[in-house]
């Protein structure tokens, strides 16, 4: 099973309530592989030949695996967009979605204050730079470019019981969008916003009509 989105639309949520025994959780990530360091990057395309990850696309393949990704993974890693590809047929493929506004104002909240109850930092009043919205645009571009052609889009209100058990999850929701009243700048972001999903809604609405089951 694939579950593929954006961050910030309860992919984490969906993974663990996958209904199968290994659950991968975006393996692909430069982090996931390489750790945190900032230095590595420059070594990236080296350490990956080395460290090429084999046994993890064969656990890919197992049928009581469960893996999530973003596309802003799949960009920096060929082998995966290689086999992505090529699963097409043969895996089951969901898409998250959520209201595209609270997705990304939440993304933003995120990466101010944490992405999850463990990382979260004290809500202090804070002004959201513009290089956030390059990192969003980069998400959204990434989403769109590695968009499956297969697949079945889930939310919350609407999941196949017979794959998720939402009861499951250790996922605790983090109420993120009530931190908004943090930002001191928060017209101005809801206003840039609005303008990215003004200039991605055509090419983010033919992706999802253009999906086939």
């Amino acid at each position: 099973m694939i579950i593929y989105g954006m961050p910030r639309s309860h992919s984490s949520l969906f993974l663990q309530s996958a209904l199968r025994t290994d659950r991968l959780n975006e393996p692909f990530d430069r982090r996931t592989l390489f750790g945190a360091d900032p230095r590595r990057a420059f070594f990236w395309p080296e350490l990956y030949q080395r460290r090429k990850p084999t046994k993890m696309f064969q656990r890919l393949n197992q049928e009581n695996t469960a893996v999530k990704f973003f596309g802003s993974s799949l960009y920096y890693c060929l082998e995966a967009r290689s086999w992505f590809k090529d699963t097409e047929d043969s895996h089951t493929v969901y898409i998250t979605q959520r209201s595209l506004q609270d997705q990304l104002l939440s993304h933003i909240i995120a990466t101010e204050f944490g992405f999850s109850l463990r990382e979260e930092t004290a809500s202090n009043p804070v002004e959201i730079p513009d290089s956030h919205f390059h990192i969003l645009t980069l998400e959204l571009d990434s989403f769109l470019r590695f968009f499956p052609k297969k697949g079945r889009i889930i939310s919350l209100n609407n999941y196949p019981q017979e794959d998720f058990d939402l009861t499951q999850a250790q996922v605790k929701p983090q109420n993120t969008l009530a931190r908004a009243e943090y930002i001191t700048n928060l017209d101005r972001c809801r206003e840039k916003i609005e303008r990215l999903v003004e200039y991605y809604s055509k090419d983010y609405a033919k992706a999802f009509d253009n999906l086939k089951p």
